[in-house]
């Protein structure tokens, strides 16, 4: 379940929040399932007709069958929003997150503690819409770092995926 508002404080200033629980079932790794709890705060600001920034950030608790497998994790992000000519906008985020674990693994004899950071780039175009969705273009790069070098990586995501105004 998630409840999520938006209040828009002034014209030129919204703040958001979120509240969700899940329950996350791992069919090969049973000692990571569990309840996921989250929470997100943000605040909007448009910087003029075809511009905002946003902040954002939001705090995770995952409580694992396994103590070792259970963490606090939280973000922090800041978006830029631009209506490019011709049609086009962008959406810049980068971010930065960490993760602190319960509990040692016992192969490794630490509780494991990632840093990540990151970097999204969006794109659509607005004059292109199929049955009223519009074609939106994203990359992410990722870069997380552990304390258990197993878990470091790199990673490179690309979506593609619609979008709407209700």
């Amino acid at each position: 379940g998630r409840i999520e508002a938006t209040y828009y404080v002034a014209p030129q200033l919204g703040l958001s929040g979120s509240l969700s629980a899940q329950w996350i079932d791992y069919i090969q790794a049973s000692e990571r399932n569990g309840p996921l709890y989250s929470a997100n705060l943000g605040v909007i600001h448009p910087l003029g007709p075809t511009s905002a920034v946003s902040l954002k950030g939001g705090a995770n608790r995952q409580n694992a069958r396994s103590a070792a497998q259970s963490s606090w994790s939280a973000y922090g992000a800041v978006g830029y929003f631009r209506d490019l000519p011709a049609g086009f906008s962008v959406y810049l985020e980068p971010s930065l997150g960490f993760s602190r674990y319960d509990r040692a693994l016992p192969a490794f004899g630490k509780p494991r503690s990632d840093r990540s950071v990151s970097a999204q780039v969006s794109v659509l175009n607005r004059h292109i819409v199929l049955t009223r969705f519009t074609p939106r273009v994203s990359y992410t790069f990722t870069r997380q770092t552990s304390n258990i070098p197993l878990y470091n990586f790199t990673r490179n995501r690309i979506e593609i995926g619609l979008t709407t105004s209700f």
